[in-house]
Formats: structure tokens, C-alpha cells, sequence
């Protein structure tokens, strides 16, 4: 792709991905620190269902193993903390408890074999997971044990995790619906007693799982396996009494595919694919439909924004018995933050007590007790502690901080009496959002790390709209609609184009719905939200509003603008660089890469670490040269977008005051060294230097309206 882009256009040269990009950092730890990294990740990332007894504890022995079957079952026993629940959509309904949701969800029954629909509904990273984990673990296997049920579980993540193709992603129903029948294998071949005395359910099974079908066609097929799926259903239900629950986690993955595309106008016009695709999925289960005669309990687990698609009324909606009953919908609170920390601090130090040799227990807990109390603090009066800015990137979501505390331990050192990797992580406070932002690899890139390159605007060949489609360029565009959206509580896309086009004299308008839905990417950048509803008169989705999430606010104002965000930035491999600097980017003249920050030697390290920022002073300074220069010249293109800009009091950022900042970024990191190991001030004048030479290519670059 790069040799394609430099043939056509002179002026940008993209860069091809290396190795470091797709290397985990987690490779290079030293081998005797492992244990401390493996024993962190194994509680924060352990995420499994378990069932009674896996801990051992029952027998009086103490377990000799961390094995995550046993941190997941003591934590199911004694840390996990219940969820709040709400009758409902939304919290404002009144409170549930755990027991009256197993009582409706799981043990309510129906005199006609058809299925009856559930919600669990939540933000992202509120505990949905968990909570079906805990139902899993602790909740269903006693009325298994007692025949009341026997029960399916299936995450559509999972199930998409193979399928290829980007914006047009589209889940099919019968595939849903053939890997809820290896599931059903697999449950069979590890419980026989669901079939045992049952002849017709047993020849059924063969049927369903061994069979030849004579089918003429996919779709008659699926309709052949579905109603035989559905007799051995039916089977086991009338002999045995057991009525099937089906629970699908993560439905909304599928709605949150074809986030990129949101905004382009043959996506508006006529309902997207992928959000038909999960109507019908979920209208599969709907009786008399192709499963609708399973005289099942399911349960679908969603976020709010796809709960409420699900929901909107008219021809092609789902049936009105699917939400007009608010007791067949729950809504999950979100937890306290204080609370989760303070389990799973429980469960790395009963994690820590497994360790055979007592010194090295101490000394995980010595460390446990350090990341802790760090959590809290701030590297100086009045900034933002660290727990502050984790809840606040990740939008308050659990599983991305869990993710965070799961590379959290190898961050190291050789003080605090633990020898392990963990001293470094206390006393260079920027490290450990570093490396959450690499998502643990070596080298920055916008996909591979799901955090946003804020300066990145780009459609690669073959992405956009228009296949090979160019624009021209903009480093900017990105940055000033998250500053208009988050300038304002709410606004709608329509807002958003209207001004950053200027009829014509702005910016393009196939560009600005990308940008959009690079924002929105629940899975990726999810800097702002869409709340969207049906067409009063119509089927397709409308936008009501669009509006700024958590981690964009908190980004724009405390994130972007940093020395140890763009200095990761200027690392991604789709980030087009003028090629009148391309030296000082070149990865092949400059191999440094993160790898370091897993050295717990200290003189290594140190080394490491002072020629990174070294380099890395240099190419900020340098690219936020480029940044102004590009500023200046789009305010002068587009003179009309930036005035209107004003009018509305949206930021327009001010490249000599995130200079400045940067530049007292790097007088602190110079002044903590015994020794300084670089002279800022002359570090600034060689990027300066630059100056003339980058605004004379920048001019022809732009007026020659190329993309890169």
C-alpha cells in the first residue's frame, strides 16, 4: 500500500507496519519476574465460569496451584460483589434483587411451549459478563442438579471473532444458530443424563448432530436443522421436564460492527444491514418464528443503545409482547469503583498466599499494597490521580480496566523489598497509561491498541465509500469535531456536516461521516455516542443526537495534548508524515521501540528509557511543528468552517501552548534524572529549524489538494 500511495502522491509518505507494532511487550520480561505477571493477569483476566468445588477447599487441603479455575471460584465464593439491578429499562425503575431475577429469567414458565424473551441490559464494562459468569457458576447448576433446567450460553463475540470484511460485517442468523448446536454437542457429550432414558431424545440428537439432510438449498437446511433442534428441545422438556435457557452475551458486538459506517448517507437511508441482521436474530426466537417453539427462557445481554433499537415501534420492529412487560427487561448499575478494587485486591492476595515459598508471598503482597495505595495518588498537587484518568479513558468500564490491572505488575523495579517489577511503575506515573494506550505493544498503532490517534485522518484504499478514494489533506479535522461535540451536551451529525462542509468550501463531506464513525467505534476510538431511533414515519434509524463520552471530554482536555500521548502517536504506521521530514520518522534509521519498559535491570532500563525520550523529544517537536504549520494553512482554507468554529465558542487549540506543555513534560523528565541527559532548548531549536522548509511543503502539498 505505502509503494501504491507514494507513486500517486509526492507529498505524504505512509508508512508500512513493522514487527514492534503487533509485538507484545509482555514477551520481554525477565524470566524470574514472570510469576508476578502471570499472577496478576490470571486475576484480572480469568473471566471464566467455574462450578462448586473447583477450589479445593472443601477436602481441608490448601491448593497447591493459582490455576484460574481456582482464583475464579474463590472469588465467585467470597469477592464477587452482587450486581444492582433495576425492573426495566434504565435505573430510574424499581430496585431487583439477584433472587427475583433468577425467578423470572431462569424458573418462570409458560402452560404453551413457547419462548419467553429477557433483557439484561447495561453500559459497557457496568458487569454484564460477571453476571452471567455468576449465574453460570454459582446460580444454574443447583436447579441442573435438581432437573429443573439445563441451559446454552454463547457470546456472538466469539462467534463473529472469524468472519472478515470490515463496514460490512453481517451476522446470519443460521450461523448463530449452527454454533448453538456444536455448543449443544459439546453440552451432551459432558452430561449424558439430559438424554439418559429418553429414546425419542436420543434418536433425536443423532439426528440433529449426525445426520444428512436432504436440502436443496442453505436456507432449507437451516429451517431442517432448526425444527429438528427444536424436537429434541421439546423432547427433553416433556420427558425430563427440563425447560431449556439459552443466554447470548454480547449481542451488541454485532450492532457496534459497522460503527465506521454509520454516518455515510447510503447507511442512513436505508437501515443498515448489520442492525437488520440483529432484528432478525433476535425475532428468530419469537413466536411462531424458525425457534420460536423451543418453550425456551432466553436471555439476550445488551447495552442501552442496542436494547433500545430493539425496541423502537413499527412494521419492521420486533413483536410489542417483546417490550411492552418492563419485568422481562433488567437494567445492571453500574458498580463502585472502590468496591471492585477492593475484591479483586482480596483475590491477588489470596492469589499470593498460594505461593509455596512464604518470602515470595510477602513480597507480592508488599507490592499488591504499593499498586493499591498508588492508585489514589497523583505525582503532584492538583493533577489527576491515576485511578481518575483509568476510569475516565476507559468510560468507566470494568473490562477495560481490568485489562489495565492485568499488565499492571510487570511495570518494574528492584526496590520496596520486592525484586519483582513494580517499583518503576510508582515513580513514573505517565508509564502506566503508556503503556494501557500501546495495549501492551511495542509500537503504536491506531488498531491494534483501540485508543485513538486523535491526528489520524485517513480512508485506506479500498475503505471508504468510493474504492482508492482521496481526499485532501487534513491532519485537524478529527480534533475540531470532537471539540465541537464536546463543546456541547448535544448535537446532531447533520449539524456536524453542515458546518465542517460550508457548502462546498469546507471540508469533504465523504471525510467528515468517516471521521464520525472513527469517533463513534464502540470497539476502538469511543469518543463520542449516537443516540439514534426509528423513523416515526419510516423503517430506517434516525440520529436524534450525538454527544461526547467520558473517555473524548477527558481525552480532549487532559490526554491529547501530552508529551506521553504523542509520543506514541507519531508511531502509527497509517499516520502520513511530509516527506521533507521523513527522516526523523523513518523506523528503519530509528529502531527504538516500548520493549523496554520491561527491563527490570535498572541500569538497562535507565539507559533505555533516556535515549527513547531522546528520540521521541525530537519528533514531537518536530511533528507539532508540522501540526501548527498544517493549522495555519486549514484556517486560511477553510477560513468559513473556522469562523463559524468561533461563533459557536469552540476550542480552536493553540499548537504554542501544547508546545509549551510538552516542553515542561520533558524539563521534569530531564530534571528527575542524578544527571540531565538532554538540553530541551536546543532539542526545540533543531525542530524549529525546520520550520521554513515544512511550511513550504506543507503549502504545495495542500494547494495541490492530494491526500498523501
Amino acid at each position: 500500500m505505502a509503494a501504491l500511495l507514494s507513486r500517486q502522491v509526492p507529498y505524504f509518505k505512509v508508512w508500512r507496519s513493522t514487527p514492534a507494532h503487533t509485538n507484545n511487550i509482555v514477551n520481554y520480561i525477565d524470566e524470574p519476574h514472570r510469576d508476578f505477571a502471570d499472577l496478576i493477569r490470571e486475576v484480572f483476566f480469568h473471566q471464566r465460569a467455574v462450578f462448586p468445588g473447583s477450589d479445593g477447599r472443601d477436602g481441608g487441603e490448601k491448593p497447591k496451584t493459582r490455576d484460574p479455575s481456582v482464583l475464579a471460584a474463590h472469588f465467585y465464593e467470597t469477592c464477587y460483589r452482587k450486581p444492582k439491578l433495576h425492573y426495566g429499562y434504565g435505573v430510574e425503575g424499581s430496585e431487583a434483587s439477584v433472587d427475583a431475577f433468577v425467578k423470572r429469567v431462569i424458573l418462570s414458565d409458560e402452560q404453551e411451549r413457547r419462548n419467553k424473551l429477557f433483557y439484561l441490559i447495561g453500559n459497557v464494562g457496568v458487569g454484564k459478563t460477571a453476571l452471567v459468569n455468576y449465574l453460570i457458576s454459582r446460580i444454574l447448576p443447583a436447579y441442573v442438579q435438581q432437573g429443573r433446567i439445563w441451559f446454552l450460553a454463547l457470546d456472538l463475540e466469539r462467534v463473529m471473532e472469524g468472519v472478515q470484511g470490515g463496514a460490512e460485517l453481517r451476522l446470519e442468523p443460521a450461523e448463530v444458530f449452527r454454533q448453538l448446536v456444536v455448543k449443544t454437542s459439546r453440552v451432551l457429550e459432558q452430561n449424558a443424563y439430559l438424554t439418559e432414558g429418553n429414546e425419542r431424545a436420543k434418536k433425536l440428537a443423532a439426528e440433529l448432530f449426525g445426520g444428512r439432510m436432504d436440502a436443496s438449498s442453505k436456507e432449507e437446511e437451516y429451517l431442517q436443522l432448526a425444527l429438528n433442534f427444536t424436537k429434541f428441545v421439546n423432547a427433553i422438556g416433556q420427558i425430563r421436564e427440563r425447560r431449556l435457557i439459552l443466554i447470548f452475551d454480547n449481542i451488541d458486538y454485532i450492532v457496534h460492527l459497522a460503527d465506521r459506517g454509520l454516518y455515510r448517507p447510503e447507511n442512513r437511508r436505508n437501515d443498515m444491514p448489520i442492525i437488520s441482521d440483529l432484528i432478525a436474530f433476535v425475532r428468530t426466537f419469537v413466536h411462531p418464528r424458525e425457534l420460536g417453539h423451543l418453550g425456551a427462557n432466553v436471555l439476550f445481554v445488551t447495552r442501552s443503545d442496542s436494547y433500545k433499537i430493539l425496541t423502537q415501534q413499527n412494521t419492521i420492529s420486533l413483536p410489542p409482547m417483546m417490550h411492552q412487560d418492563v419485568a422481562d427487561a433488567f437494567t445492571l448499575a453500574s458498580p463502585d469503583w472502590n468496591e471492585i478494587l477492593d475484591a479483586r485486591t482480596d483475590l491477588i492476595k489470596y492469589a499470593a498466599k498460594l505461593e509455596p515459598a512464604s518470602r515470595r508471598t510477602d513480597d507480592f503482597i508488599e507490592a499488591i499494597s504499593a499498586i493499591k495505595g498508588h492508585l489514589a495518588c497523583a505525582p503532584e498537587a492538583g493533577a489527576t490521580s491515576l485511578l481518575g484518568h483509568l476510569k475516565a479513558i476507559t468510560n468507566a468500564g470494568l473490562r477495560e480496566a481490568m485489562r489495565f490491572f492485568a499488565q499492571y505488575g510487570w511495570i518494574g523495579g528492584k526496590e520496596t523489598g520486592f525484586e519483582g517489577p513494580i517499583h518503576r511503575f510508582l515513580h513514573q506515573y505517565p508509564v502506566g497509561l503508556l503503556t494501557f494506550m500501546l495495549n501492551q505493544k511495542c509500537r503504536f498503532h491506531q488498531t491494534t491498541s483501540r485508543f485513538p490517534n486523535v491526528y489520524l485522518v485517513f480512508i485506506p484504499p479500498g475503505e471508504g465509500p468510493i474504492t482508492n478514494y482521496e481526499h485532501r489533506h487534513t491532519y485537524w479535522l478529527k480534533r475540531l469535531v470532537l471539540g465541537m461535540v464536546c463543546s456541547e451536551v448535544k448535537t446532531h451529525p447533520d449539524e456536524i456536516v453542515k458546518i465542517f462542509h460550508d457548502d462546498g468550501k469546507g471540508y469533504e463531506e465523504h471525510l467528515i461521516y468517516e471521521v464520525l464513525g472513527s469517533l463513534t467505534e464502540s470497539n476502538g476510538s469511543n469518543c463520542i455516542f449516537a443516540e439514534r431511533s426509528r423513523h416515526p414515519r419510516g423503517s430506517e434509524l434516525q440520529f436524534d443526537y450525538i454527544g461526547p463520552t467520558l473517555r473524548g471530554t477527558h481525552c480532549l482536555n487532559e490526554i491529547f495534548d501530552k508529551f506521553f500521548y504523542l509520543q506514541l502517536i507519531v508511531d502509527d504506521s497509517l499516520l502520513p508524515i511530509p516527506r521533507v521530514v521523513w527522516e526523523e520518522f523513518d523506523f528503519d534509521r530509528h529502531r527504538l521501540d516500548y520493549h523496554y519498559v520491561a527491563v527490570t535491570d535498572e541500569a538497562e532500563y535507565g539507559k533505555a528509557a533516556r535515549e527513547m525520550i531522546r528520540l521521541k523529544a525530537r519528533q514531537v517537536l518536530v511533528f507539532l511543528e508540522v501540526l501548527e504549520s498544517s493549522l495555519e494553512i486549514e484556517t486560511e482554507l477553510y477560513s468559513g468552517v473556522f469562523q463559524h468554529l468561533r461563533l459557536l465558542n469552540v476550542d480552536i487549540p493553540n499548537v504554542s501552548k501544547i508546545r509549551l506543555s510538552v516542553i515542561r513534560e520533558l524539563n521534569a523528565l530531564n530534571a528527575a534524572q542524578r544527571r540531565p541527559f538532554m538540553t530541551v532548548e536546543l532539542v526545540r531549536r533543531a525542530a524549529h529549524e525546520l520550520r521554513p522548509k515544512i511550511n513550504d511543503w506543507l503549502q504545495e502539498a495542500y494547494a495541490a489538494g492530494h491526500s498523501h
